[in-house]
């Protein structure tokens, strides 16, 4: 987070604790362009997954799917080295009794019956996560015990959704959450700027907004003024840093 305060590069530094050498984020014409994006690909997968308790099976699979950049052909050991590297840079994420996941894991079972609580930005309550008075829906939550005669037995938290039951743990319920906060920055941007300016939100995929801004020899200043809007901190989340790009264009691309 103080790396991204500072307007640093958070992939590139992530992929520089990995690979021990200065991985940047290169422009076209660089001698080094293919190698770097490759690399700073990983750094960015690797704050983007790992975060959220991605094993190494996992991350090598979405290395050579080319997800994140550049397709990545890597053996599991790299893989699991690459996931373990971040879990001992981040202690204050994955250290056991005492991390985020490791407070998330807690928080599923005041989910599954304790009492009221307050988590940060966020009330916890009768099964749910409320973020600005919208919950988060736990109301289906359980301690599992598998019985002998089940066919594949597995102990822990889960949750009842439409196609069946799904186990959630720690670094689960961390990815939630973040997302959680997320939806809620947002959308709050966007409704700022349909009040402000009138601008009307066309899609709103996740974390970012398609806005329809008029031709009117406007177009930069406005695509500007929503810009601020999306990076306005919160009021009930002082001292977040954040960070916004956009363009415009007459179709969406990503």
């Amino acid at each position: 987070m103080q790396k991204f305060r500072n307007n640093e590069d958070p992939y590139s530094a992530t992929a520089s604790e990995f690979y021990q050498e200065d991985i940047y984020n290169p422009k076209e014409g660089d001698p080094r362009y293919d190698e770097m994006k490759a690399k700073r690909g990983m750094g960015k997968q690797g704050q983007l997954m790992c975060i959220y308790g991605a094993s190494g099976k996992q991350f090598k699979a979405t290395a050579a799917a080319g997800t994140y950049g550049p397709r990545v052909d890597m053996t599991i050991e790299t893989a699991d080295l690459f996931v373990n590297t971040f879990r001992q840079n981040t202690p204050w994420i994955c250290t056991r009794n005492t991390g985020y996941w490791a407070q998330c894991e807690r928080l599923l079972a005041r989910l599954g019956g304790g009492e009221p609580m307050e988590f940060g930005p966020m009330h916890v309550e009768n099964g749910r996560i409320f973020i600005q008075d919208a919950p988060m829906l736990y109301t289906t939550i359980e301690y599992h015990t598998p019985q002998p005669d089940e066919e594949n037995p597995k102990t822990g938290w889960r949750v009842k959704k439409r196609d069946g039951w799904r186990f959630i743990w720690g670094s689960k319920l961390t990815q939630n959450i973040c997302e959680g906060v997320s939806r809620m920055i947002v959308s709050q941007a966007m409704i700022r700027i349909k009040k402000k300016y009138g601008i009307r939100t066309l899609n709103w995929p996740y974390d970012e907004l398609l806005l329809l801004i008029p031709k009117d020899g406007r177009e930069e200043k406005m695509l500007q003024l929503c810009i601020a809007e999306m990076v306005l901190e919160p009021s009930w989340l002082p001292g977040i840093p954040l960070a916004a790009e956009g363009a415009l264009g007459e179709r969406y691309e990503k």
